[in-house]
């Protein structure tokens, strides 16, 4: 039969829908990671499970039971849970965005409830209910509970929690996933008395929305000033208290949303309070009074020569001494 030209066009347009339909399935390729369960796992901190490490915590975890294809946590008597955490931001063959999650799970006592979260992120459930299967011969006649993360929740950190109201059965889970764009990384730089500094190898490289994980090692004091923390705003003159960002823990670090640099902040303790500044120089040499309340002590002398200031003329509590 002799095709018409409208007929060749309608071929085409097919072809080339198929085509871009078949592209767009390749480009977002989904991998799949699964794990079943058919023995006790251990009990800990990067524990690896079908090549994916995970942390792992459990009430009352038993063996596998082949009765219910599952490994049991609770018992006939008391409650139990299974948590997997996964170590480190989810990744799995270079995919990092989390698709959709299953758990297969069984009943032996009351009741099972599964949670999951992805990035600090509730997944939706959908809302299936564990029963009891038993004699059951795979953990695919198990029952199924499917999570689809939240619209904001689908990459970072998977935490999977089962809890159980006397005994459960977890029996296999998987997680699908493709690849996320990359977060872009930012260089972090450390500044002390206007030099780099990299004591203690602190974080350099550090992605958008993240915090730094390692602080550099305290710098020393500089002189009679003390080294307070870290800013991300270089001081230009002497404020009266301290920087609003100052931090000296890396939770309590600001979140890296640029190229970044974190100055040393150091205070300098006087008769009237504390002035707060970044050090650009060192003090001129000289000697110096080291006074608190009542005491003083000279810098020459060794610190078992405190004298009273109320029974020494020349040193007052309330007046700098000069040496």
């Amino acid at each position: 039969m002799k095709k018409t030209i409208s007929q060749r066009f309608f071929l085409s347009l097919c072809l080339m829908i198929v085509g871009c339909l078949w592209g767009s399935a390749a480009w977002a390729e989904t991998a799949t990671y699964r794990h079943v369960f058919t023995a006790k796992p251990s009990i800990g901190s990067k524990v690896t499970l079908s090549n994916v490490a995970w942390n792992i915590s459990a009430t009352k975890l038993n063996n596998f039971q082949a009765e219910y294809q599952g490994v049991q946590f609770g018992t006939k008597s008391l409650d139990g849970e299974f948590k997997l955490t996964s170590s480190s931001d989810w990744n799995y063959n270079g995919k990092t965005k989390i698709t959709e999650v299953r758990l297969w799970l069984n009943l032996g006592g009351t009741s099972v409830t599964p949670t999951v979260t992805i990035g600090g992120k509730s997944a939706i459930s959908d809302g299936t209910t564990i029963t009891k299967k038993s004699n059951i011969s795979s953990w695919t006649n198990a029952n199924k509970v499917t999570f689809t993360p939240a619209a904001d929740g689908n990459t970072g950190v998977i935490v999977i929690d089962v809890t159980s109201v006397k005994a459960g059965y977890i029996c296999a889970l998987e997680i699908d996933c493709e690849e996320g764009a990359p977060s872009p990384h930012y260089t972090v730089s450390w500044m002390v008395n206007g030099e780099t500094y990299t004591e203690g190898t602190p974080s350099t490289d550090v992605a958008e929305g993240r915090k730094v994980k390692t602080l550099p090692t305290n710098p020393a004091n500089i002189g009679s000033n003390v080294f307070m923390g870290w800013t991300a705003s270089e001081i230009s003159e002497t404020p009266a208290g301290a920087p609003a960002d100052l931090f000296t823990t890396a939770k309590d670090a600001p979140v890296v949303t640029g190229e970044t640099t974190y100055y040393a902040v150091f205070a300098e303790a006087t008769a009237n309070g504390t002035h707060w500044e970044e050090i650009k120089a060192l003090p001129e040499p000289g000697r110096y009074a080291i006074l608190s309340d009542s005491y003083f002590m000279s810098s020459t002398i060794s610190s078992d020569r405190f004298k009273n200031g109320t029974t020494t003329p020349q040193i007052s509590a309330t007046t700098p001494a000069t040496l």
